[in-house]
């Protein structure tokens, strides 16, 4: 081989050099780029699942809430349910109660009644009796006077026959 082909390679083989050095230059910019690339959508990807992990924080933590939420409304369920049971036994009473000062109530309207119509019909037998008295004290003021008239002619008929007799004895 000869200086000149050997040259010939030489520069050959620095052209092929260079070549794949470029090449490899290139390799190394596009590898660079995919890293930076790579880095920025492992940077962009971690930013997502930060975002996901807190969000995943954020409904765990609302959830804890809305259970002890749940756990105090049924809670409160609880208690409220003892209460308007208490209240619906308490209406019941107060209505069973009612019910009875009904009852009695009715019972006094009845015997109020009765009675009342009893004094009606007393106050009717005291008015006829209370007639009938007046009828006869008229009666008696008009015997008073007939007596008192009568007594009047006795006392007169009495001198009469006081001085009759007094006339017979003389007589005889």
């Amino acid at each position: 081989m000869s200086l000149e082909q050997m040259m010939s390679q030489v520069s050959n083989s620095v052209e092929e050099v260079v070549k794949w050095k470029a090449q490899a230059t290139g390799l190394t910019q596009r590898l660079g780029q995919s890293e930076m690339e790579y880095r920025k959508k492992e940077t962009e990807m971690t930013q997502e699942i930060f975002k996901f992990q807190t969000q995943i924080r954020k409904v765990e933590e609302e959830s804890k809430a809305h259970s002890k939420e749940t756990v105090r409304w049924k809670t409160e369920t609880k208690k409220l349910t003892a209460q308007v049971a208490k209240l619906q036994n308490e209406i019941r009473l107060a209505e069973e109660q009612a019910q009875q000062l009904r009852r009695v109530i009715q019972e006094l309207e009845e015997k109020t009644e009765a009675k009342s119509t009893r004094c009606k019909t007393l106050e009717s037998k005291i008015k006829q009796q209370e007639a009938d008295l007046n009828r006869y004290r008229e009666a008696v003021k008009i015997a008073e006077s007939t007596v008192r008239r009568k007594n009047e002619e006795v006392v007169v008929l009495q001198s009469k026959l006081l001085r009759m007799e007094q006339g017979i004895k003389r007589f005889l």
